[in-house]
């Protein structure tokens, strides 16, 4: 019966030191949890900022997409006015050449008037010397 005692004993003992160590485990364990549950809520606050970065970012991208409308818009406008613009000036350049060749004409007319008329004076101041100086 002794020798059972001792058994029963030396049996307690490992159990003891079984416990002791599953209770380490559990300790451990316990120790761990609370850290993933700190990286659990750390990772929750990340994961909320990332969707908040998420909604700005979708806001921006709209935004973005709108002044990119507005912009082809503005574009369109732009080549239109351009057109207008070079027609107006083809159509300047033309009345430039035809003002310029009217007034051409105009001064060579004025000149070819002058000069007849010019002409016609010398023709009768000559006209008179020589009449005088035959007398």
């Amino acid at each position: 019966m002794e020798d059972t005692l001792k058994l029963i004993l030396t049996e307690m003992k490992e159990i003891r030191n079984d416990i002791s160590g599953i209770q380490k485990v559990q300790n451990d364990f316990s120790k761990r949890l609370g850290t993933f549950a700190s990286n659990q809520d750390d990772f929750s606050k990340r994961l909320a900022t990332f969707a908040f970065n998420q909604e700005d970012f979708s806001k921006r991208l709209d935004t973005l997409t709108s002044n990119q409308e507005d912009f082809k818009k503005q574009q369109i406008v732009l080549i239109a006015g351009q057109k207008r613009i070079e027609n107006k000036l083809d159509k300047f350049n033309a009345y430039v050449i035809t003002s310029m060749g009217d007034y051409t004409d105009k001064i060579i007319n004025h000149f070819d008037d002058t000069a007849q008329v010019l002409n016609k004076r010398i023709f009768k101041v000559e006209t008179e010397l020589e009449g005088k100086s035959r007398q």
